[in-house]
């Protein structure tokens, strides 16, 4: 029973994740893989009891970003030609790919930060290191998903039962 309440807490916290930086379109998406559905093959894998796999879109494109930027809590609060200006502004700047670059993984970045923050009293926490995504990837322990590219993996190991709110 403790594990479905765990799987219902960390979609619930999913879902508060993925609606804080914009109601748009994400570049990315968070995937929670059980201990049983991952063949455990290496020591960085030891005691996980979940996996969440963050996934950039790989067709993310131009109208999604505008998507995206029109529909920030920054947004949201213009109106008219401010909105425009301000969607204008981020997306040219967002045309230099080294600063798109760095915009797709602050995303990610702010998500991992926004998830350990609420789930660091319940679990031990490891992100995993790029040759660790690596492995988790080409050796298909994690599903792999059309059109989405894995980015990180946050692991995490049981510390106490979580309680339902």
């Amino acid at each position: 029973m403790a594990a479905k309440v765990n799987l219902n807490y960390l979609q619930q916290l999913i879902r508060e994740t993925i609606l804080y930086p914009s109601l748009g379109t994400l570049p990315y998406t968070i995937i929670v893989f059980s201990a049983e559905e991952v063949e455990e093959k290496y020591p960085f894998q030891e005691e996980v009891a979940f996996y969440l796999a963050f996934y950039f879109w790989d067709e993310y494109n131009e109208e999604d970003l505008v998507d995206f930027y029109k529909n920030t809590k920054e947004a949201l609060q213009l109106e008219g030609l401010q909105k425009a200006l301000y969607v204008e502004k981020i997306f040219l700047q967002l045309q230099n790919p080294e600063e798109y670059e760095f915009w797709l993984s602050k995303q990610i970045a702010s998500a991992i930060g926004r998830l350990s923050g609420k789930l660091q009293p319940y679990f031990q926490l490891k992100v995993t290191n790029p040759k660790e995504t690596s492995i988790l990837e080409n050796e298909q322990l994690l599903t792999q998903h059309p059109k989405m590219s894995l980015c990180n993996v946050l692991c995490l190991k049981n510390k106490k039962e979580l309680s339902v709110n």
